[in-house]
């Protein structure tokens, strides 16, 4: 029974090997870190060093400027979106009237022309 089994596997096994599909390669291991270099040093918790380059004195001043609230006043900022308002309600209101005239052109041409009576 034993040498059955032995048999049945590795033939099993063979047909497996010869119509399964090929294995993916093993990628290789990570490089070892290097000894003497300044980022072993202090571990960065997986992250990178931000480069300095990229924020530019014009872009700190824009965050600062918009923390201390500069870029407006909480009461100027409330009388433009009640002007900005303003213009989209006047906006629709143009907009219906517009669909206004549309539905009535529409009804006109769906009517049949009125017989004249005698």
């Amino acid at each position: 029974m034993s040498y059955k089994t032995v048999l049945w596997n590795s033939l099993m096994m063979m047909i497996k090997s010869r119509l399964g599909p090929r294995r993916a390669i093993t990628p290789p291991a990570t490089p070892p870190a290097e000894k003497n270099s300044e980022s072993s040093m202090m571990p960065m918790m997986a992250r990178v060093p931000f480069p300095a380059e990229l924020i530019t004195v014009e872009k700190l001043d824009e965050i600062l400027g918009y923390l201390k609230g500069e870029s407006g006043t909480p009461q100027r900022r409330v009388i433009a979106l009640e002007h900005r308002l303003d213009d989209v309600s006047h906006e629709l209101k143009e907009v219906k009237s517009m669909l206004t005239q549309l539905v009535a052109q529409n009804s006109n041409r769906d009517q049949p022309p009125k017989q004249a009576s005698r």
